[in-house]
């Protein structure tokens, strides 16, 4: 088996599971953020959130379109992490 046939079989099988674990990360620091203001009563900063957000879309939409349509995982897992 060749370096890019072993590449290609990790990537099918160990990436869309590390793809899950970030999300997951991501939601559950939301979750925590959204929990912790409730109890304490601090302002967030609705802006700062948002742009971070349109960042990290950006960044998510790129992995996919790279992994998805380009065929390129080096640049599709640089996008995702």
């Amino acid at each position: 088996m060749g370096k890019l046939a072993c590449s290609a079989i990790w990537h099918r099988a160990v990436a869309p599971l590390l793809q899950r674990i970030l999300l997951g990360v991501v939601f559950a620091i939301i979750g925590v953020d959204c929990a912790w203001a409730s109890v304490r009563h601090f302002d967030l900063d609705l802006t700062a959130y948002l742009g971070l957000a349109a960042i990290a879309f950006a960044l998510l939409s790129g992995g996919l379109y790279y992994e998805r349509r380009r065929n390129d995982v080096d640049l599709s897992a640089m996008l995702f992490s």
